[in-house]
């Protein structure tokens, strides 16, 4: 099984080998997802906007250079690493064309539908016919928010 951020980065520090990247393999990819019922965005439209506007600044803020010892220092405070560690997390999550994060928190609805297909592929998690990314995605909150 793949570790994430910053698991791998510590397992590396203790001597274990990096068999690969995750987005080598599979470019396109969701890695992070923030969910709502509809029924309660529906009822809550501008909260919802609000929420994904402030998600917007918070990728801005982690994408932008002048913040970097900020974000290092959240990521040590979150995950208890050591700052050599939160800095390769950082470098990994910002590295241009990756797209581990959104730049301004819109949603890659290809990544969405591989991530669909591969839980279709593993031990059979989804079933034949597999759903529609857009079954699962409302982009008009991030059109209000004018991100998508």
């Amino acid at each position: 099984m793949p570790l994430g951020q910053p698991q791998d980065l510590v397992a590396q520090a203790e001597g274990y080998r990096l068999l690969g990247i995750s987005n080598d393999a599979v470019p396109a990819h969701l890695y992070t997802v923030t969910a709502a019922r509809r029924s309660w965005a529906a009822a809550n439209p501008d909260l919802v906007v609000r929420y994904v506007r402030a998600l917007s600044a918070a990728f801005a803020a982690i994408h932008d250079p002048a913040q970097r010892g900020a974000v290092v220092a959240a990521i040590v405070d979150i995950t208890s690493v050591l700052p050599a560690i939160a800095e390769q997390v950082l470098e990994l999550y910002s590295r241009p064309g990756r797209k581990v994060l959104p730049s301004r928190g819109e949603i890659d609805v290809k990544g969405l539908e591989q991530v669909i297909a591969l839980h279709g592929e593993m031990r059979n998690q989804l079933k034949a016919p597999l759903p529609e990314a857009g079954r699962f995605v409302d982009l008009s909150y991030l059109r209000r928010a004018g991100i998508q």
